[in-house]
């Protein structure tokens, strides 16, 4: 490719790629207001004077579901280690205390790195 044509082509990403930022802020503002009307919402109806609220295109009730937490991280550890119940958990890296790590010089057993292609851009 020759550089008047990958001129262009930086030139169509950046047109692109501004296009969609754009839209992923205003996005960003209608996940904010439909957020403050969902917690409204809730809370009139966390209210108990109605127990379902309706429009043309929805009704909408009130539910509740529990969710797990750990209040007792020692408590819930031996339980996990004692009882081989692994299933429990999440298995997932955390990239930055890795990193962290091998700033240190720390090598972690059966954590490898792996190069990452990033494009930067400069300008306005």
């Amino acid at each position: 490719m020759d550089a008047t044509a990958l001129s262009q082509l930086a030139a169509d990403f950046d047109e692109a790629d501004q296009k969609r930022l754009a839209l992923q802020r205003e996005l960003g503002k209608l996940e904010e207001a439909a957020k403050a009307f969902k917690a409204a919402l809730m809370t009139e109806l966390e209210r108990g004077e109605v127990k379902a609220i309706g429009c043309e295109a929805a009704t909408f009730t009130l539910k509740f579901d529990t969710e797990p937490t750990v209040t007792d991280k020692e408590a819930f550890h031996k339980y996990v280690y004692d009882n081989h119940a692994i299933d429990l958990l999440q298995a997932r890296l955390s990239g930055p205390a890795v990193k962290a790590r091998w700033e240190d010089d720390v090598a972690i057993p059966g954590v490898s790195k792996f190069l990452v292609a990033k494009l930067s851009r400069k300008g306005n």
